[in-house]
């Protein structure tokens, strides 16, 4: 149905995720951005079928097949169907032999692609959503091919959707206590609240968060559960993000928990990236 001429930096299939798995350590997966994937099945939707494609920083370059329509989500990006630009949130009609080119992002992160179609992939636990060992591979490669099922090959639409995009330019993460949070000190508590954190590092697993904050963190906790949008205290004063792929248990300090709004924004930042938290009570 269509080939990967170029698969991107990190593209890979995701569904709505895996759930009922996670007593045996299986995380749920899915959208890392869950706005960005909710409104790519809500503008293309395909009945039993909310599989896209999520990318990172440079998308795939693919070749269609079949005649379907698909619809661009997420972080801003340069896009172009046989050389024509593509705007986000719009719907497109692809005919068989067009090629669609996703380029590198140009703010944001993570780039969702919706297609008409029903895709056959395997669905190992109830989900198509990649992660290793539960499926073979964790992203496509170049020459990979998807097959499916078109639902449809939808002309393009004179409508236009304008999309409230100011979620790629926040920097401010609603947060809550969690469970450790009363554990610190009175002043180690106001100073997580004040100190700007930099992305260190990312993935789809968690991030890795650093700043002038400083407080003693228990080296030695029993083992905890862990969801996605927990904020965890190292030892050496660092702050670990949970995200889709991240473990379900964990032996850090579990000092606030991300709001879901929360997590689709720091879903978006990329290395270098600077955030700050705001508690809730």
């Amino acid at each position: 149905m269509m080939q990967f001429i170029r698969a991107g930096y990190y593209t890979s299939l995701q569904d709505r995720g895996r759930y009922g798995w996670r007593y045996y350590g299986v995380p749920v997966s899915g959208p890392v951005d869950r706005r960005a994937f909710a409104l790519a099945n809500a503008l293309l939707p395909v009945e039993d079928d909310s599989s896209v494609l999520e990318c990172h920083l440079l998308g795939p370059k693919i070749r269609f097949d079949v005649a379907l329509a698909f619809v661009i989500t997420g972080a801003l990006v340069k896009a172009h169907l046989n050389g024509k630009l593509l705007h986000r949130h719009e719907i497109y009609s692809a005919q068989a032999g067009d090629v669609l080119d996703v380029g590198q992002v140009q703010k944001g992160l993570r780039v969702y692609l919706k297609f008409s179609a029903k895709l056959s992939a395997p669905r190992p636990m109830g989900s198509s959503a990649m992660f290793v060992p539960i499926t073979p591979k964790a992203r496509f490669a170049d020459g990979d091919t998807i097959q499916g099922e078109p639902i449809f090959a939808q002309k393009q639409a004179n409508a236009h959707i304008k999309v409230n995009d100011d979620y790629l330019h926040e920097h401010g993460l609603v947060v809550s206590p969690g469970p450790d949070f009363a554990a610190l000190h009175a002043t180690a508590q106001a100073q997580l609240l004040k100190t700007p954190f930099t992305v260190l590092a990312q993935s789809r697993m968690g991030y890795r968060l650093s700043g002038s904050f400083h407080a003693k963190a228990s080296a030695h906790m029993a083992s905890q559960l862990v969801v996605p949008g927990l904020v965890q205290l190292t030892p050496s004063g660092e702050l670990l993000v949970a995200m889709a792929d991240a473990q379900v248990t964990g032996g850090y300090m579990q000092v606030l928990q991300l709001s879901p709004v929360a997590q689709n924004i720091l879903s978006q930042k990329r290395e270098g990236d600077s955030i700050k938290f705001r508690c809730t009570p």
